[in-house]
C-alpha cells in the first residue's frame, strides 16, 4: 500500500511538472512575439526585469539585438537627460561587457534637480557598483545616492517607493544572487503593457518550476558550526587598537575595493571567458555574504531567509487553481 501511495505520488507530481512545463513553453513564445512589438521606451525596462527576474536566458538574442541597439543611441546624440534612463542604460550595458564610459553622468554634477529624482538616484546607487578601479565619478555618484536615498528614507517611509529604495540600498541588483530578489521584484512590477503581464505569468511557471527541482535536490542542510573565522576579528587582533567598527569600515572598503577589481575582469571588452562562467564568477563572489553570515547561535539567518523565500509563498497552487476554473 505504502509503495502504491509512493508511486501515485510520484505520477501526480510528473503530471503537474509536465503540465507547467507545457504551461512555460507557451508563455515563452508569447512573449518573444510580444517583444517583438515592444514600444520605443521600453526596451530597457523590459530587459532589466527579464534578468531580474531570472528569465533573461531564454532571450539572450532578442536581449543582444535591443542592446546593440542601445550602444548606439548612447554613443551618438541621442542620449537622454533623464537620470533613471542614462542610470539604467549604463548598467544593462556594462554588465554585459560593452564598453561604456562614465562620462555621460557628466551632465548630472551639481544639479540640484535631480536630488528629489527617488527613482532615479535608484538607479544611480544601482549603476554604481558596477565601477572599475580609478572611476572616481562613478564612486562619488554612489556615495551620493546613497547618502541622499538614506535621508530621504529617514523622512518618507510612508512613500509607496520607500519599500523599494530600502530593499536597493540593502541589496543592489549587481550582488545580489537574482534567484533570491526575483520574487520581491515581481510582487513590485505592474504595467499594463501585453509583455508586461505575460513575463509576469512566465516568471510565476519559472518559479514553480524551480521550487520543484530544489525540493527534490535539496534533502538536508549542511552541518555548519559557525569556526570559519572572522577578518574583522583578525584585524582587530593584528593591529592593537583598533576599534571593530574602524575594522568593519576597512572590511567594507576592501571587499569594495575588490569588487571593482572583479568587475574589470568580468565585465571589460576584453574578458576572455565565456558568459555563463563570467556570470558563474560573480554568483560565487555573490554568495559569499550569504555564507559567511554568522549570528550568536552560529546558523545562517540570511541563507536560511533566502532559502524559506523560495521554498514558500509559491505561486503553484494558484496555478493549479487556474487550471481547475479553466477545466
Amino acid at each position: 500500500m505504502a509503495h502504491f501511495l509512493q508511486a501515485h505520488s510520484a505520477s501526480s507530481k510528473g503530471q503537474v511538472i509536465g503540465d507547467l512545463q507545457v504551461r512555460h513553453a507557451k508563455k515563452l513564445k508569447e512573449l518573444k512575439e510580444a517583444l517583438a512589438n515592444i514600444g520605443e521606451n521600453e526596451p530597457l525596462i523590459a530587459v532589466d526585469a527579464m534578468q531580474r527576474l531570472g528569465v533573461d536566458y531564454h532571450f539572450q538574442e532578442e536581449i543582444e539585438a535591443i542592446l546593440k541597439k542601445q550602444c548606439t543611441r548612447a554613443s551618438g546624440d541621442e542620449g537622454s537627460d533623464e537620470l533613471g534612463v542614462v542610470s539604467l542604460r549604463f548598467r544593462l550595458l556594462r554588465q554585459q561587457g560593452y564598453h561604456v564610459t562614465t562620462d555621460a553622468f557628466n551632465k548630472f554634477k551639481n544639479n540640484e534637480e535631480f536630488k528629489v529624482d527617488i527613482s532615479g538616484l535608484v538607479g544611480l546607487y544601482e549603476a554604481s557598483h558596477l565601477s572599475f578601479p580609478g572611476e572616481e565619478t562613478l564612486d562619488e555618484a554612489g556615495r551620493r545616492s546613497d547618502q541622499l536615498l538614506t535621508d530621504w528614507l529617514k523622512n518618507n517611509l510612508d512613500d509607496h517607493q520607500a519599500s523599494a529604495v530600502a530593499y536597493s540600498l540593502e541589496y543592489p541588483y549587481h550582488k545580489s544572487l537574482t534567484r533570491f530578489r526575483a520574487k520581491n521584484f515581481l510582487n513590485n512590477f505592474e504595467g499594463k503593457q501585453k509583455w508586461v503581464n505575460v513575463l509576469r505569468e512566465l516568471a510565476k511557471l519559472e518559479f514553480n518550476m524551480v521550487e520543484s527541482l530544489i525540493r527534490n535536490e535539496v534533502q538536508q542542510d549542511e552541518d555548519q558550526d559557525g569556526n570559519d573565522g572572522s577578518y574583522i576579528a583578525c584585524y582587530v587582533n593584528e593591529n592593537q587598537g583598533c576599534s571593530d567598527e574602524d575594522a568593519r569600515a576597512f572590511v567594507v572598503h576592501r571587499i569594495s575595493e575588490e569588487w571593482k577589481f572583479l568587475n574589470k575582469e568580468c565585465l571589460s571588452a576584453s574578458n576572455p571567458f565565456s558568459a555563463s562562467f563570467t556570470k558563474l564568477a560573480l554568483n560565487v563572489a555573490r554568495m559569499v555574504p550569504l555564507m559567511y553570515d554568522y549570528n550568536s547561535q552560529h546558523s545562517l539567518p540570511s541563507l536560511e531567509e533566502n532559502m524559506k523565500s523560495l521554498l514558500s509563498d509559491s505561486f503553484l497552487a494558484q496555478g493549479l487553481s487556474n487550471q481547475r476554473s479553466q477545466a
